[in-house]
Order: structure tokens, then C-alpha cells, then sequence
């Protein structure tokens, strides 16, 4: 799927290290966007981000829906402006149907059936920037090492990939997440709670999603650091960038990590890379 995507190509000497943070979908836990708004706060960070998504095929809202909510044109940035934008935003939104035009062909019938299919599988895999580091969530531990392992083969350097509590394809707010590591060509596994942050536990239920202008209104709050302290959708998102910024090599530990989204949000930075992108995609 991938060598028939539309192809994104960098100046040889101007590929950034990049990133992506990403999920399977499919754990019908229909949790807030936080992949989405964790990318959006590690770009704020100051780490290049690739994210490579598309609408929801089983929840009420996926990146593509609530990033067009947010007024981002999807359609209008195709593969000669991620270098551009990659430079400019640091962060960038490849849309499935747009770098994979055969997935148009798919997206109604994978709404039809509303049930995760192979393509939630391989979606991860076919991000047409080729990011070097990763973060993948999948619906299912038994996925987790092999995933690990198709990334390793596909050359990403540095990933992990996530399965948290209750089958949630993210870093999960409370209980254990497991975590299949990808660094220097081998692969480790360990556990992660959010105590390895810092941070409180927080149940399921309170970081529950709703549809795109629910979502999208959640997300303008938490760019523009509305959010109080100790909000559970805002730890659940300070939880993933940190992992994410942790994985680009931008933050040493994972608490470490949580301090530099929190600044990304305090800043405005945040808020400026979605700004600049959503902006750019209205001209690009």
C-alpha cells in the first residue's frame, strides 16, 4: 500500500527526523482523539511531525473528521507540500484517501460494516512519509509484537507500540499499558502505568469522545490551555505526547516528557502549529 501511495519526497538533505503517533482503531472504546491532539502538542514541542490518518470507520469521530472540524482543508495538501509545511508547522496531516486513492474506493463499506477490518491493521504501516520513529496503538495484545516487528522490517528506527487497559489502542488513563519497544533493531517489552508519569490514574469513562464538534471543541480548549490541572483528557493527553516526545529523542524520561507538553501548551505553541497547518491547508 505503501509503494502505491502517492509518493512525499524530501530534499536529500532536509528530511527532519519524523514522527507519527497512531492507532489501529478498533477498540470501540471511542476515547477522546489523543493521538491527534498528542502530535498537534509534541509539534508544539518542537518535534517534526508526519501524521498520517483518516476518517472514523467505527467511532463517531477520527483524525480526519475532527482536524476538518478544526477547519483544516485535508484534500488540499497532498505530497508536494509535506516538506513545506513539515518545516514551516512541524506538523502535517497525510489523509488516507488522499496520498491512497484506492481507500476511497473502501471508505464506505468500512463505515457500512462499522468493525475493524485488515486495513486498521495496515494503515500504521503505510504512512507515505516514512516517518523514522513511532508510536502505534493496537486493539489487541496479541498484535503488538507483531506490529513491532513489521515496523522493524519496514526500516522505522525507534517505535513503541501500545495496548493499554481494557483494549485501548492509546496509552491508556489507568491500569497497565503494555509496550513492545523497537530501538536499535531489537525488541523489548515491559509495562507502563500512568504513574511513570507523574501522573493520576483516571477512569476510562471520563475520557470518553463524542462526535467531531464535541471533539473539536474539547481540543480548542485544551490548545488553548483551558483545561484544568488534573483534567482527565487533559493527563491523557500529556501521557501520549509525552511517550511521543520521549520516542523522537526530544524528551530523556517520560516525566521529562510531560513537562515539555505542558510548556508546549502553556506557550501557545501548540495552538500555533495546528493554526499554521490549518492555515496552510487552505492555500497549499
Amino acid at each position: 500500500m505503501r509503494t502505491a501511495a502517492e509518493h512525499v519526497a524530501f530534499n536529500s538533505n532536509s528530511k527532519p527526523i519524523l514522527v507519527d503517533i497512531v492507532g489501529t482503531g478498533g477498540d470501540g472504546q471511542d476515547t477522546f482523539n489523543v493521538s491527534t491532539a498528542s502530535a498537534i502538542v509534541a509539534a508544539g514541542a518542537g518535534v517534526c511531525v508526519a501524521k498520517h490518518g483518516n476518517r472514523s470507520s467505527s467511532s463517531q469521530c477520527g483524525s480526519a473528521d475532527v482536524l476538518e472540524a478544526l477547519g483544516a482543508n485535508l484534500n488540499n495538501v497532498g505530497p508536494a507540500h509535506v516538506e513545506r509545511l513539515v518545516h514551516s508547522s512541524r506538523f502535517v496531516f497525510l489523509f488516507a484517501q488522499r496520498f491512497h486513492p484506492s481507500m476511497k474506493l473502501l471508505a464506505g463499506p468500512r463505515k457500512e460494516l462499522g468493525v475493524k477490518t485488515i486495513f486498521n491493521v495496515l494503515g500504521p504501516l503505510t504512512n507515505p512519509a516514512c516517518p523514522q520513529r513511532m508510536i502505534v496503538g493496537v486493539f489487541s495484545k496479541a498484535i503488538g509484537p507483531m506490529m513491532a516487528e513489521a515496523l522493524r522490517l519496514s526500516g522505522v528506527e525507534r517505535a513503541w507500540v501500545v495496548h493499554g487497559a481494557l483494549g485501548l489502542d492509546e496509552i491508556a488513563p489507568e491500569g497497565e499499558t503494555y509496550v513492545w519497544s523497537l530501538e536499535a533493531d531489537k525488541i523489548t517489552s515491559f509495562t507502563i502505568t500512568p504513574a511513570s508519569f507523574s501522573l493520576p490514574s483516571h477512569p476510562l469513562s471520563d475520557v470518553r469522545g463524542g462526535d467531531r464538534e464535541y471533539n473539536s471543541g474539547t481540543m480548542n480548549r485544551l490548545l488553548d490551555n483551558k483545561l484544568e490541572p488534573g483534567t482527565a483528557v487533559l493527563d491523557f493527553v500529556l501521557m501520549n505526547a509525552a511517550a511521543l516526545l520521549h520516542v523522537a529523542g526530544k524528551a530523556e524520561t517520560l516525566p521529562h516528557g510531560v513537562e515539555l507538553a505542558r510548556e508546549s501548551l502553556r506557550s501557545g505553541a501548540g495552538r500555533l502549529a495546528l493554526d499554521s497547518y490549518v492555515a496552510a491547508s487552505q492555500i497549499a
